[in-house]
């Protein structure tokens, strides 16, 4: 299953559009889900939550331990600037 010019297309599209305000997404939630508007917030999607003592946990290496430095399979040229393009977002966001 290969990334299609239409998928990339549809794809930049889809990130190219302004941000609805919350009124906009207020309109498109049922009534139960309206009180909770900041939880459809794409900016509010976009933040890691903030550390929490006792909750946070962390991966401990050993010592001798190395990171596995596997290859990546043959992509696409659009394929690639795909994977770009999200690595390049992801990175904007702080993940």
């Amino acid at each position: 299953a290969a990334v299609t010019q239409a998928d990339f297309d549809k794809y930049m599209d889809r990130m190219e559009r302004p941000e609805m305000t919350e009124e906009e997404i207020k309109d498109k939630l049922p009534e139960f889900l309206k009180s909770r508007v900041k939880a459809f917030s794409p900016a509010e999607a976009n933040k890691l939550p903030p550390h929490r003592q006792g909750v946070d946990h962390a991966i401990v290496l050993a010592d001798d331990s190395r990171v596995a430095r596997p290859h990546i399979y043959g992509l696409t040229r659009m394929e690639a600037e795909a994977v770009k393009v999200y690595i390049d977002e992801m990175l904007g966001k702080g993940y």
